[in-house]
């Protein structure tokens, strides 16, 4: 091959790359800007990915928070479903939501507390003394547990909850306005017709009562 065929054959092979190169950055910004677009839309119709569900249940938990209940445990699953124990007087309550259903549930939270109460146990805070009777070790329970939620143990041991159920039935909301697959949280203007569905539900029981 001579020098000049040489030549224009590493040219026209330059040219190729060149082109090649052009082509695979224009497809990549492409590319990205349709992700962008589409994660975009997204955002728009099921919130952002830092939504939490907690963020659903607190329409449930502040109302009743302000009406005297007060939190002293909370769970959550690898699912995303959150659940709340709270208390008032000698009463329990468990507020809970599933993203999975769009389910809140508001029932009887003495099931709930004897599981905190095995926590405790396994914890070493929940012991038994000499006489065979539970009791709080309040030392091992200093850096872990909330005082309140050490007092409303102590009650339970002692016998002072009320045997009552606070709803007499427990109550189930299916929230609409949640779209059917995401991440469980409302978008926009859903958060507005989940407090309506709420409150419409918690008005109709004696749990915002003082």
């Amino acid at each position: 091959m001579t020098n000049g065929l040489y030549l224009a054959f590493a040219d026209m092979l330059h040219n190729d790359q060149a082109d090649a190169d052009a082509a695979e950055r224009a497809f990549n910004g492409t590319d990205g800007n349709a992700d962008w677009a589409a994660n975009a839309h997204r955002q728009s119709l099921l919130g952002s990915p830092d939504d939490e569900p907690g963020e659903v249940l607190s329409f449930v938990t502040e109302p009743l928070r302000s009406a005297g209940w007060e939190e002293i445990f909370d769970s959550w699953s690898e699912l995303g479903d959150v659940e709340v124990l709270l208390s008032r007087r000698d009463e329990v309550l468990l507020a809970a939501y599933s993203p999975l259903t769009r389910r809140v549930v508001l029932e009887d939270g003495r099931r709930e507390l004897g599981i905190v109460c095995q926590i405790l146990a396994d914890e070493g805070v929940l012991v038994e003394d000499a006489e065979g009777d539970s009791r709080l070790n309040r030392r091992a329970a200093a850096d872990n547990w909330e005082d309140a939620t050490l007092s409303v143990i102590e009650k339970h041991l002692r016998g002072g909850l009320s045997p009552d159920n606070p709803l007499s039935a427990p109550i189930e909301v299916l929230l609409t306005g949640v779209w059917p697959w995401g991440t469980g949280v409302p978008s926009n203007d859903g958060w507005r017709l989940v407090e309506r569905q709420v409150m419409q539900r918690l008005a109709a029981t004696t749990l915002l009562g003082s």
